[in-house]
């Protein structure tokens, strides 16, 4: 009782001192729900998931589980696609709708511009616990996000950009419950080392790249975006 109490107390205290109000409820959400691990939630979803995929591949040409998987989000198009790849075979297996996902076009820049971001990123780890059912960590800032940063002197660039389920999000990407499920239990098969993820401001395979102005080097992103993408199609 005492320990709920202090709690109690450190959240009252920690929401109006923090700015960032998200933060706060993702820590009290873990402090009071029951934890499971991504063994748990494989096992919750074989059953559901596991003739899926082995039709996915079948339909796909490929004869065991792809070596890797590519996400790629459009920001504009509100999509995410799902590749598999293996050392032969590259094929886009399903389209899932983004729900929600705040900000316009343009990389993420600062903590706070409710941005979500662009770029050629990695999953850093699967949250079986998250606050929107379950999740994916993007590893943003990553290098380019970082070396940018440091030229222009801007240190407060923001971080826990995820894809997950709901339909709610502010810089993240929300894509419901049932298509995390899926996202989630592939990405738990395949490993997240095995993962790319290209978030891109739109399709760059079928539309004209534009020139963005508000920051030179973000046409050099966009080109290496457009590159990255000329692999899927």
């Amino acid at each position: 009782m005492k320990k709920k109490l202090l709690l109690v107390f450190l959240f009252a205290l920690a929401f109006i001192l923090i700015p960032n109000k998200s933060k706060i409820y993702s820590w009290v959400y873990m402090q009071f729900s029951t934890k499971k691990s991504i063994e748990d939630i494989q096992k919750q979803l074989s059953p559901k998931y596991d003739s899926v995929i082995n039709q996915y591949c079948k339909n796909s040409g490929f004869k065991t589980r792809p070596h890797q998987i590519t996400l790629i989000v459009l920001k504009n198009e509100k999509l995410v696609e799902l590749w598999f790849k293996d050392t032969t075979l590259i094929k886009k297996i399903k389209t899932y709708p983004i729900l929600a996902a705040s900000g316009v076009q343009g990389p993420k820049l600062n903590e706070g511009d409710r941005q979500v971001p662009e770029g050629i990123y990695r999953i850093e780890y699967l949250n079986p616990n998250s606050l929107f059912y379950l999740s994916m960590k993007i590893n943003y800032p990553n290098s380019f996000d970082m070396a940018q940063a440091e030229v222009e002197g801007r240190t407060n660039l923001g971080n826990d950009i995820f894809l997950h389920g709901k339909e709610s999000s502010v810089g993240c990407v929300a894509i419901g419950d049932e298509a995390i499920e899926e996202l989630f239990y592939i990405s738990s098969l395949i490993g997240k080392e095995n993962i790319k993820v290209i978030m891109s401001p739109y399709d760059l395979r079928v539309k004209e790249l534009h020139t963005y102005s508000q920051s030179p080097w973000v046409n050099e992103l966009y080109q290496i975006i457009k590159l990255e993408m000329s692999n899927y199609h």
